[in-house]
């Protein structure tokens, strides 16, 4: 049995690097890529990249590049995180002089490639997080049991809980879901985030006790 922020953190995770992105809206969101990042990298039009996104397909003819693009390399995993030379040494406990070949090379030692995943992992995990907690979420859909009061019910793919039209889960909503993870209050953060999610869902007192799925749009 999965609890809502079991489900949610899973998600978190998953979209931080802990697994393969399921979508092109991911894949740019795991990158940091915009519309004009995509048109410039593959010379194509904007409209042609937001294409691709909404319609969730790249064409096969450019998917080989696309996969080798998005894993990015050893520079533009430096320039999202924010890490210069330094803080590469620091961080992995090699010189400069090493971290700048690393860069330059755009390779990474097989010793040191599993500390690096998870150092990028953990950034990006990071990034994410800081903007869930300013913007919120515009979407958050949930299928599994749920109770409301003492009444319990089942939530499948064409009746999901979710994020009603004109509502959405608030950048505060989310800090305080944090705010409790960080304490390791993991029931605290399950409440909040209940709360936010039955307020959003227009259904007072809504708690879910079980999480199949979850996903979530920012």
């Amino acid at each position: 049995m999965a609890r809502l922020i079991d489900a949610f953190e899973g998600e978190v995770d998953r979209r931080s690097g802990l697994g393969e992105p399921r979508t092109v809206a991911e894949t740019m969101e795991r990158a940091g890529w915009s519309a004009r990042d995509v048109a410039d990298r593959f010379g194509v039009s904007e409209r042609t990249a937001r294409r691709w996104r909404q319609e969730d397909q790249i064409p096969e003819s450019r998917r080989t590049e696309w996969d080798s693009a998005s894993r990015g390399t050893v520079a533009e995993t430096m320039e999202r995180a924010g890490w210069s030379a330094r803080a590469v040494a620091d961080r992995f406990g090699v010189s400069e002089r090493t971290a700048r070949r690393w860069r330059q090379q755009d390779r990474i030692p097989d010793k040191r490639r599993g500390d690096w995943e998870k150092a990028r992992n953990d950034e990006a995990r990071s990034r994410l997080r800081a903007r869930i907690e300013r913007d919120g979420l515009k979407g958050l859909t949930v299928t599994g049991r749920y109770r409301i009061s003492k009444t319990k019910g089942q939530a499948g793919p064409g009746s999901a809980i979710r994020v009603m039209p004109g509502n959405k889960i608030t950048g505060a909503q989310m800090r305080e879901v944090f705010a409790a993870l960080d304490r390791g209050d993991r029931v605290a953060a399950d409440e909040a985030l209940n709360e936010a999610l039955a307020e959003a869902y227009e259904a007072p007192g809504m708690h879910v006790e079980d999480a199949e799925s979850l996903g979530f749009e920012i």
